[in-house]
């Protein structure tokens, strides 16, 4: 699996950068399609996954939530 050994550490690099940068929505779903592609290679874990559910989660809320504002001003 060449391709597992190359992408695995560049993939798990970006997701540590993704993790230290200010939280937004492009990067909670960057992160969690970061999570996707490690699942891809079978190298993600049980906690890693919930990682990405709450990265999935917490990114509809924020656009949701941006969404509502035009309706209350």
């Amino acid at each position: 699996m060449q391709i597992k050994k190359n992408l695995g550490p560049v993939i798990r690099q970006r997701l540590r950068e993704l993790l230290k940068k200010a939280l937004t929505v492009e990067s909670a779903i960057e992160a969690a399609h970061t999570i996707d592609l490690l699942k891809l290679l079978n190298e993600s874990s049980t906690k890693l996954n919930t990682v990405r559910e709450n990265m999935q989660k917490g990114a509809q809320q924020l656009t949701d939530a941006f969404l509502k504002i035009p309706e209350i001003m």
